[in-house]
C-alpha cells in the first residue's frame, strides 16, 4: 500500500528548477512538501547547519593539536 502522505515524484520534478547549471527547490516549495512554514524550514536548515559547523571546527581543532 502507497502512502499517501509522500508527495509524487512528478509533482515534485515540477518544484525542480536549474539555476547557473544546478538543481534547486524553492525553499518556500520545499516547506510545502513537508508541510511546515517556510520560516520552520529555515530555522531547522540553521540548526542543522550549526551542528555541523561546530563538528567541522571540532576536527579541525583535532588535526590541528589543538585540542
Amino acid at each position: 500500500m502507497k502512502n499517501p502522505l509522500i508527495a509524487p515524484s512528478r509533482y515534485i520534478e515540477k518544484l525542480i528548477h536549474m539555476v547557473r547549471g544546478q538543481k534547486v527547490i524553492l525553499d518556500a516549495d520545499l516547506a510545502h512538501i513537508y508541510g511546515i512554514t517556510t520560516r520552520g524550514l529555515i530555522n531547522r536548515c540553521d540548526a542543522i547547519a550549526a551542528d555541523f559547523q561546530e563538528i567541522s571546527c571540532l576536527k579541525y581543532l583535532k588535526r590541528n593539536g589543538q585540542l
